[in-house]
């Protein structure tokens, strides 16, 4: 789930764009995701928020498919860029991806862990 300001252009919706941090000889550069930004519909607005979610209610594949995507560019890269409209402005935060990659890792073992100990014949080490 995505958030911004709740006077956000609602039709506008946001743009997402990957990038990575690379070596550039002594120093670090961006590169971007080739395939440009990522337009996402802002789906409810409040008093205190805008929002962006996937999901909600009973997924059919291509939900699922695009929840898979958007987890699997972020978990490969380590920087988001989030752009949305208010009043006619354009407003933009850069937001690291180090965090999220940290707390899906720990959504994992934990998924993982609970599937094997609510199964009694099977061990974390079987396959």
């Amino acid at each position: 789930m995505f958030e911004v300001d709740p006077n956000a252009d609602q039709q506008a919706g946001i743009n997402l764009l990957f990038a990575r941090t690379v070596p550039d000889g002594k120093a670090w550069k961006l590169v971007f995701d080739p395939n440009g930004p990522m337009h996402l519909p802002l789906r409810r607005c409040s008093k205190s928020a805008c929002m962006f979610f996937t999901g909600g209610g009973t997924p059919d594949a291509a939900t699922m498919k695009s929840c898979a995507d958007l987890v699997a560019i972020m978990l490969s890269e380590d920087h988001l860029f989030l752009s949305y409209t208010r009043g006619g402005h354009s407003y933009g935060t850069a937001i690291s991806l180090t965090l999220f990659k940290e707390a899906y890792a720990k959504l994992i073992r934990r998924a993982s862990v609970e599937k094997y100990s609510s199964s009694p014949d099977k061990s974390p080490h079987d396959p």
